[in-house]
């Protein structure tokens, strides 16, 4: 199966596109959800100590789901926060008439998208439409993306229990396996399993200055500069004919720039900050 939005395929069993972070099917549904009557009554971390292993496994599986969800959507919403930083340059790029090369698949889809919006190529109508149109879609995509992301957080009792250094997919499954297998009983024994594996530390250096957590990924950014100056380009043809249109040329620059995404609140922020 291939991915409806950017059409690359789909590994087998996977929520969400690994080429543009689209969700697969429908985000996964929360577990907690259906909130048991006896995880109601916890009101921190320090409650799921004492926890016996079958309410503890259960309460690990119902955040490990809750976690993938907040990963799930928080993928959509760095895709729209890509977009809008496209959005701006597409922009400057219209006020400038100065045209440029997306960088990405992904843009050129976004650009092949504004495009079709704007048919009207007249001066007078083209930002008009733009800022009209095309801004206000995109800044409520981000918007609904990012409020989904904090709402996921926000309505997951069990995830809210784990302490932040654990609210992660991968630490949380693999708790919830040395319960099911016998290897631990305790959530201290859980935790020292963790450590054992250097699961617990693999993050400890960097963690999300929003909310704590180290369950972070790697994101980059591309922006390129450069192309074809049109006004110069137009002066060099009136002065020396069709090889003016060398005098117009740019030479296309690309800036890489790392951000971390925190895949338990959706917090992103750049990679040297830490």
């Amino acid at each position: 199966m291939n991915c409806k939005s950017c059409g690359k395929e789909l590994v087998e069993g996977a929520k969400f596109c690994a080429g543009c972070g689209t969700v697969a099917d429908a985000v996964p549904e929360a577990l907690t959800a259906q909130v048991p009557e006896w995880l109601s009554g916890l009101s921190g971390p320090k409650d799921i100590v004492g926890l016996d292993v079958d309410r503890l496994e259960q309460l690990l599986r119902m955040a490990k789901s809750d976690a993938e969800r907040v990963q799930a959507l928080t993928l959509v919403r760095d895709k729209a926060l890509r977009k809008q930083t496209f959005l701006a340059k597409f922009r400057k790029g219209m006020q400038d008439r100065n045209s440029f090369s997306a960088a990405t698949d992904e843009e050129k889809a976004w650009s092949l998208e504004f495009n079709n919006v704007l048919k009207n190529k007249m001066t007078m109508n083209y930002i008009k439409r733009f800022d009209e149109e095309i801004a206000p879609a995109v800044n409520e995509e981000l918007a609904t993306a990012a409020a989904q992301v904090q709402s996921a957080f926000a309505s997951s009792p069990a995830l809210q229990l784990i302490p932040v250094d654990y609210r992660n997919s991968h630490a949380l499954s693999n708790m919830a396996s040395y319960l099911a297998n016998g290897r631990a009983s305790t959530w201290a024994e859980c935790l020292d399993k963790l450590e054992q594996s250097g699961q617990a530390s693999s993050g400890a250096a960097v963690k999300c200055p929003k909310c704590g957590s180290p369950n972070l990924q790697v994101t980059t950014q591309t922006d390129t500069t450069g192309g074809m100056d049109v006004k110069k380009a137009a002066c060099g043809v009136a002065f020396l004919g069709p090889l003016g249109l060398l005098c117009g040329n740019k030479k296309k620059e690309e800036k890489h720039t790392d951000f971390w995404v925190c895949g338990s609140c959706g917090n992103k922020f750049p990679r040297e900050s830490q």
